[in-house]
Order: structure tokens, then sequence, then C-alpha cells
């Protein structure tokens, strides 16, 4: 055992699990039964290992997608000019409908840290 306490076969089964398209592909392809792997992420190492090395990849993911997001709403903003009008409309309303979730999604964030405020003064105080 390694010093975070997982067999080689375990860090070696890590990578090939998560670039799989599907669960039942990715411990095929590390050599594993599915059996094992419910045992494997019953023991927090394992588990709190592929979970970190999971929210790593959603991360580079999120950066690449966030790399393109200028990009994108350009084209968006050059459609609005089209002369057909069928794809200026589209475009239109693909801005419109993103800013929305935008805007709800902020006052959610609020709504939410506001909520983590007040429980964390609950907290302090003991009630």
């Amino acid at each position: 055992m390694a010093e975070n306490g997982l067999t080689d076969k375990q860090k070696l089964a890590i990578p090939i699990i998560l670039a799989a398209k599907t669960l039942t592909a990715g411990v095929g392809a590390a050599g594993i039964s599915f059996t094992t792997y419910c045992n494997w992420m019953e023991r927090p190492e394992f588990a709190g290992e592929i979970n970190k090395q999971r929210e790593l990849l959603v991360q580079v993911a999120y950066q690449r997608l966030a790399q393109g997001h200028e990009g994108a709403v350009n084209v968006l903003l050059e459609l609005l000019e089209n002369s057909d009008k069928r794809l200026a409309l589209r475009a239109a309303e693909s801005i419109l409908d993103r800013h929305v979730k935008f805007v709800e999604t902020s006052e959610i964030l609020t709504q939410i840290k506001e909520i983590e405020k007040r429980v964390d003064r609950l907290d302090k105080t003991g009630q």
C-alpha cells in the first residue's frame, strides 16, 4: 500500500475508470469486476481519491469551456446582424435565454449565501 492507502492496482484503475464513457466500461477496461469497484468505493481512501480526480477532470473541462466563452458570445452577436432573419431571431433568443438563466442562477447563489450566513449565525449562538 502506498502512502495514500491505495494499492498500485487501485491507482492504475482510477484514471481508466474516469476516462471511460460508462462505469461498466471503465471497470472492465481496468480489469476489475463491478463488485470489486463497489468494495473499493466503500474504502474512504479510494472513494476520496476517485472523487478528487473526478473533480479535477470537471475543473479542466470547465476551464476549456470558459476559454471558448468569448468566441461563442462573439458568434452569437455576429449572428444578430445576419441577413437571414430566422437565424438572427434564433441568436437573439439564445442570448436572451442565457441571460435569463444567468440572472436566475445569480439570484439563487445570493439566496444560498444568505441562508449560509443565517445558519452560521445560528450555529454560533447555539440555537
